[in-house]
């Protein structure tokens, strides 16, 4: 049973963009009460379900998940290998809050967010995404007009608000790592700095580290140092009059002619060239 609900209108909607369609505080003690996706292929919706008080069951492909307060899934409503339901054994109602949206690229970006980082999400309810979408409760029983781009935000909003949990989900040991790493790069790119050396300052072999930089960044450490190290010479070659053997250096190299062929390799001209008639390059 809905104790309450807003709907959600989205005026001149934009084809490529997510609608959001209703956000509900629901109570359910019926054990016969449950949605399976197998029987849901036709509904192209998603939906955030967070438990409010008491305990819902959420299945992925027979593997069960107690949503106890505090704890939300985030799923298609297609997606034929989830399930969510009362438990009969359960001793007092389930009472959860869900929002749902629709169209453009919500199922893509749901799609990837649990391909990446699972189903289930721990959220806190007093403060976050949590509490704004509870506050639609002081318009219940109407229906909330909206742009295409302030729907938009909203679906952003809920999928942004699931970084704390997805934050407390990951290594951040390993993360807080590759950030140091990048940081004593930037500290140190007039050294010639290595992969090796960071390495070493990480008590990691090179092997791990390389493995871990790209897996965190989605680049190799040794591209990132050479990108580095260009980003720094445009910056020299545009914003002070120094050579180009005087800026090789600056950046780590011995041979002014390594240098010059990495930049070209790169920026497909020289750093002469660069310097008369080149723009900072927004991929670097």
């Amino acid at each position: 049973m809905r104790i309450w609900e807003t709907r959600f209108q989205v005026y001149d909607p934009i084809p490529e963009f997510p609608i959001p369609n209703v956000v509900v505080e629901e109570i359910q003690e019926s054990s016969d009460y449950g949605h399976y996706g197998k029987f849901r292929k036709g509904d192209k919706g998603s939906q955030l379900v967070y438990t409010l008080s008491g305990e819902g069951r959420f299945s992925v492909n027979e593997k069960e998940y107690i949503l106890k307060p505090g704890v939300a899934f985030l799923a298609q409503h297609c997606d034929e290998k989830t399930g969510y339901y009362f438990p009969k054994d359960s001793k007092e109602p389930w009472i959860f809050l869900w929002i749902s949206f629709f169209g453009g690229f919500s199922a893509d970006c749901v799609n990837s967010l649990v391909r990446h980082y699972g189903y289930i999400y721990e959220l806190p309810r007093e403060t976050g995404i949590i509490a704004e979408i509870e506050a639609f409760k002081g318009l219940k029983g109407s229906i909330v007009r909206l742009s295409p781009l302030a729907g938009a935000k909203l679906f952003m909003d809920v999928i942004c608000g699931l970084d704390s949990s997805i934050s407390r989900k990951k290594n951040d040991s390993s993360i807080t790592s590759i950030h140091k790493a990048q940081m004593l790069l930037m500290k140190r790119i007039s050294e010639g700095v290595s992969v090796q050396y960071i390495a070493d300052e990480l008590s990691m072999s090179r092997e791990h580290f390389s493995r871990l930089f790209k897996k965190h960044t989605g680049i190799s450490p040794d591209y990132y140092i050479r990108r580095e190290k260009l980003k720094y010479s445009c910056e020299l070659l545009k914003e002070t009059e120094l050579s180009v053997k005087e800026i090789s250096h600056r950046v780590g190299y011995d041979s002014v002619a390594s240098f010059c062929r990495v930049f070209k390799s790169f920026l497909k001209m020289t750093p002469e060239q660069f310097r008369k008639i080149g723009h900072y390059p927004g991929w670097l």
